[in-house]
């Protein structure tokens, strides 16, 4: 099975992950590679996020060097743990 990845940033940025996903499939000849999902919703607080969830050697690479102010790669645990702590803060 291959492993996903996750990156999570502040605030709604989709558009920048759909030009990641055309810059994605067009050096692939059209295909999409590593099977992005990109998802922007708000979280317990209502703070805003956006997440990319996707896998491959292409996403690792693109992600460290031009996603620089995401957070990741995190497994999908790590994510889990991050968005809904065991433990309240504070608690």
């Amino acid at each position: 099975m291959t492993q996903r990845f996750f990156w999570l940033r502040l605030g709604d940025h989709r558009a920048e992950m759909d030009r990641a996903v055309a810059a994605c499939a067009a050096e692939h000849g059209g295909v999409t590679v590593g099977q992005p999902t990109v998802i922007a919703r708000a979280d317990r607080t209502g703070q805003q996020f956006t997440s990319l969830e996707a896998s491959g050697d292409w996403w690792l690479t693109y992600m460290r060097v031009r996603g620089i102010d995401w957070v990741g790669p995190a497994s999908a645990d790590q994510v889990k743990d991050i968005l809904m702590p065991r433990t309240p803060p504070g608690g």
